[in-house]
């Protein structure tokens, strides 16, 4: 049997793929699995890109640039969306004291991450744009390291570096802000040519993954344990917060259509990015398994 070779970031958003796997949903579809594991869905979609994975998880970010560039990539479903995984941190500064003080100052993130996209929301929402603050590509996992040392002002963290910057620091040393217009979204992404050539592996993928959100429907607390395992996250408290604000459900509407076009206009307006081709998303998100087996999951 041919396995389905799977990149997968290793962040709780992508608990789907992590009970799936656990509760041995896609085994009992009669599936081979093998993952690669990564800090970034951008990396994950990369293995994708360079033949080395069949399937990533990514978000709406990277899924956009990829596109943009003229890959021939296509979701076959979504796996979460949540408006507060994702926020800028700041240190209490004279001058600082909110996001509306952040011109002029330092912000560190990863390029080419969905956090510059979040950035630019929040500028945007106070006035400003990506040009009036200095931008300070660093590995995400120096970021937290990175404000403590003051080399920069402010960091756009998400998920679980998130919830551990919250959680070591108190509110007199870091302020914390999400964005009132910025919605991150994740997507379970392949080449159409090995979606196309792998019908049957593909339903079965989705049927496996329908089922793990079921589980975690109906058994959140097992399903925290198990994604905890899963990531060695032993703090539970920090999970079961994230788990309310996160909705792990599998759709295509037309929000994500919204979502998909907006960053595109900002990647060609405000990169200086030349498209490979004005895109159509819908043509990127592929909807045939998951309106087989789940059609009210289906809106586009």
């Amino acid at each position: 049997m041919t396995p389905v070779r799977i990149s997968v970031a290793n962040q709780t958003v992508f608990g789907l793929v992590f009970v799936a796997e656990k509760n041995g949903y896609f085994k009992e579809q009669g599936l081979k699995t093998e993952y690669t594991t990564h800090t970034l869905g951008k990396d994950a979609l990369k293995d994708v890109l360079d033949g080395k994975s069949d399937l990533a998880t990514v978000y709406d970010t990277p899924f956009t640039r990829a596109i943009l560039q003229g890959e021939p990539i296509s979701a076959i479903t979504s796996l979460h969306s949540s408006s507060r995984n994702t926020a800028i941190v700041m240190k209490w500064k004279d001058d600082v004291h909110g996001s509306e003080d952040l011109k002029g100052t330092r912000v560190g993130l990863t390029k080419g991450a969905s956090t510059e996209y979040f950035l630019y929301t929040v500028l945007l929402s106070n006035g400003m744009s990506m040009s009036d603050v200095t931008i300070v590509d660093t590995l995400t996992e120096n970021l937290e390291q990175s404000l403590k040392e003051d080399k920069v002002d402010a960091i756009v963290v998400f998920d679980a570096l998130l919830h551990r910057v919250e959680d070591n620091y108190s509110p007199e040393e870091f302020i914390v802000e999400f964005s009132d217009i910025y919605i991150d979204l994740s997507f379970f992404v392949g080449k159409k040519e090995y979606i196309d050539n792998h019908r049957d592996e593909i339903s079965k993928v989705t049927v496996a993954l329908l089922k793990a959100e079921k589980f975690i429907k109906d058994y959140p607390d097992e399903s925290i344990n198990i994604i905890s395992k899963s990531l060695g996250i032993n703090d539970k408290e920090f999970l079961s917060r994230h788990w309310r604000d996160t909705n792990m459900h599998m759709s295509f509407d037309n929000l994500m259509l919204s979502i998909l076009n907006r960053e595109s206009q900002w990647m060609i307006q405000n990169e200086g990015f030349v498209p490979v081709r004005k895109p159509d998303f819908r043509k990127y998100l592929d909807t045939r398994f998951l309106e087989k087996l789940d059609p009210e999951s289906v809106t586009l």
